[in-house]
C-alpha cells in the first residue's frame, strides 16, 4: 500500500510552525552527523527554447535555465535503529506559469529504509517553498531578532511565504517591508495580501530603478533574495 498526499492535502495538513521546528532540528541533524545529504543529481531540460537561444548568444543574462533536481536524503534517529529515508524530483520550468502550472513542481518520494519500498508519495510544490523560507527564517530569528526592515527581491509564493515563516519565527509583524520587482502588477497583488492583516508600510520598488533600491537597502536590516536569477541580484 502506499499512501499519497496531493497539494491540497499537504496544505490542510501542513503547520508552518511546525514546519519551523522541523526544519531547525533538520539542521541541528546536519550538524551533529544523524542526518546524510548527499550531493543532488541535476538534468538539463534541453527542449528549453531559451537554451537553444543561450547557445546563440541571444539569451539574456538574467534568465535562469531549466533543470531537474533529484535530491535523496536519510535522517538517522539517535534514539532508535529506524532510518527515516527518501528523495525529491524538483524542476525548474519558466514556461510553466504560462500554462497555468507551478513554476518549480516538486514530489517526495518517502521510502521504508528497511525494504527500499516506497511507502508515501507527497506532493512536494508548496513544501518546497515552506522549507526553503523556513532557512531564512530560522537565521532570522537567530541573527537579527530584533528586524525593522525586510527587503525582498521577488513577489511571488518565496516571497510571500518568507514574510509570513519570519513572522512566525519572530512572533510579530515585520513593521517595513520593500518589494523589489520587475514588473510592478505582481509587486502590487503582493503588497495587497500583505496589507490585508497588518498596519504596517509596505512599499513597492521596480528592478529598473536602482536608486530606490540603493536606499532601500541603505535600511534594511535583512533582505531575501526569493527570485530565480541566472545571475546576481
Amino acid at each position: 500500500k502506499m499512501f499519497l498526499l496531493g497539494e491540497r492535502d499537504v496544505r490542510q495538513a501542513l503547520s508552518l510552525q511546525e514546519c519551523l521546528d522541523i526544519n531547525r532540528k533538520a539542521l541541528m541533524a546536519i550538524t551533529d552527523g544523524t542526518a546524510v545529504v548527499p550531493s543532488r543529481l541535476g538534468l538539463p531540460y534541453p527542449n528549453n527554447p531559451n537554451l537553444k537561444e543561450e547557445k546563440k548568444g541571444a539569451l539574456s543574462s538574467d534568465t535562469a535555465a531549466d533543470w531537474t533536481l533529484i535530491k535523496p536524503a536519510a535522517y538517522y534517529r539517535s534514539q532508535s535503529p529506524d532510518v527515516a529515508m527518501g528523495m525529491k524530483v524538483v524542476s525548474i520550468r519558466a514556461n510553466n506559469p504560462s500554462k497555468g502550472l507551478p513554476l518549480i513542481p516538486a514530489t517526495i518520494l518517502l521510502l521504508d529504509a528497511a525494504s527500499g519500498v516506497v511507502e508515501a508519495t507527497i506532493s512536494g510544490t508548496y513544501l518546497t517553498v515552506a522549507r526553503t523560507s523556513a532557512g531564512p527564517a530560522l537565521a532570522v530569528k537567530t541573527f537579527q531578532p530584533q528586524a525593522q526592515h525586510l527587503v525582498l527581491f521577488g513577489a511571488g509564493a518565496q516571497a510571500e511565504c518568507h514574510v509570513e515563516l519570519m513572522e512566525i519565527a519572530l512572533q510579530r509583524k515585520i513593521p517595513r517591508i520593500t518589494i523589489v520587482n520587475r514588473s510592478r502588477e505582481r509587486a502590487e497583488a503582493l503588497k495587497t495580501k500583505l496589507l490585508a492583516d497588518r498596519d504596517t508600510v509596505v512599499e513597492v520598488v521596480l528592478l529598473a530603478d536602482s536608486d530606490a533600491i540603493a536606499s532601500a537597502l541603505s535600511t534594511a536590516d535583512v533582505v531575501a533574495a526569493t527570485t530565480n536569477a541566472a545571475t546576481p541580484l
